[in-house]
């Protein structure tokens, strides 16, 4: 049931979106440094439609490092679910904010537990600040380990946002990255709307999204929507010559939601497109 109202949903998307790619004037496109915390920034690649609906961050998963340069371009990254993906919201009338790590983090410096560390918080809340004044409300999609940070940020940080989409969870770290993990889903579910998505044969993702349903259930929810999938392709490869091949997850058909890029931006747009507010 849910896979064919992803279906229906995205069908919807791609001829609203395809009726908008005809009538509206291109997407700027660029690539510029957003202040994080005290001396520190990150490259951000910022997409601005021409008329601008809601807004929302992109958190790519895996080491997070996109290599992007000053043209825009992303280095590390193609595969990636929100990377391949991050056309489809600002021709949807999304401003999109596509982060890359801070410039502290950079090689050769090491990343270590920076996506579960209060560093990690302050940068989100400072980016999220930062998309707010070109768009407001604003989202954040976060994707594979990117669920670690957004939540991590949500448990330590105040983070503001009007909804959090979690794509593919992974819970990065041990028993510590735990507990935060489960602060972070609990403040999560209990002041934003929030909106799962998984697929049913993703192993990597199975123990996270238990874990995120089970927290829901001990609460009242503000607004929860698990969304399950299944099909998509059964074999991916993957494009990027540089990818994060350490990560066995992300070679995996089901966690990489291969085949399903239509049906699972559709999900989310019609999702989002729901909690913007209508202009008077």
């Amino acid at each position: 049931m849910a896979t064919r109202l992803a279906w229906l949903t995205a069908l919807s998307c791609l001829l609203a979106c395809a009726a908008y790619a005809q009538s509206a004037r291109p997407v700027r496109v660029a690539a510029t440094y957003w202040p994080t915390r005290a001396g520190v920034s990150a490259r951000v690649l910022v997409m601005l439609p021409p008329t601008t609906r809601a807004g929302v961050m992109l958190l790519a998963g895996g080491h997070g490092n996109l290599n992007l340069d000053s043209q825009g371009q992303i280095g590390w990254g193609v595969d990636d679910f929100v990377v391949r993906t991050r056309l489809n919201y600002p021709q949807a009338g999304f401003a999109v904010a596509l982060p890359d790590i801070p410039i502290d983090r950079k090689p050769p410096m090491a990343l270590g537990d920076y996506r579960r560390s209060d560093l990690q918080a302050q940068d989100l809340v400072a980016l999220s600040g930062r998309l707010k004044r070109l768009a407001d409300p604003t989202f954040i999609i976060a994707y594979d380990r990117a669920v670690t940070s957004v939540l991590t940020a949500a448990a330590r940080a105040k983070l503001e946002t009007g909804g959090l989409v979690l794509v593919s969870p992974i819970l990065d770290g041990g028993a510590d990255s735990a507990a935060v993990f489960d602060e972070g889903a609990r403040t999560a579910l209990q002041n934003w709307p929030v909106l799962m998505i998984s697929h049913g044969g993703d192993d990597c993702s199975a123990e996270p999204v238990r874990r995120l349903k089970q927290i829901a259930a001990g609460l009242t929810p503000r607004d929860f929507q698990p969304v399950a999938l299944t099909g998509g392709a059964s074999d991916y490869r993957l494009q990027d010559p540089l990818a994060y091949y350490q990560d066995p997850c992300n070679k995996k058909a089901a966690h990489a939601l291969a085949g399903l890029d239509g049906p699972v931006t559709g999900t989310i747009l019609d999702w989002m497109n729901g909690k913007v507010p209508e202009k008077r």
